[in-house]
């Protein structure tokens, strides 16, 4: 497994953890974010758009 799956399957099992940002491998200027849905509280939201209006989505 690698470092990375190692630290996201740590993040996943505590339960209290909805999301990580972590740094993309891709382009070290920019992050991801992992959402894990099924910790989502009652309490929770995402909203997920950018300044040109193509994208505009919510969790839940």
């Amino acid at each position: 497994m690698a470092l990375t799956q190692t630290l996201g399957s740590a993040a996943y099992n505590l339960q209290s953890i909805e999301a990580i940002k972590v740094p993309s491998a891709r382009d070290p200027n920019t992050y991801n974010l992992v959402v894990f849905v099924n910790r989502l509280s009652d309490n929770s939201s995402l909203r997920v758009y950018d300044d040109s209006g193509i994208i505009d989505a919510r969790l839940p």
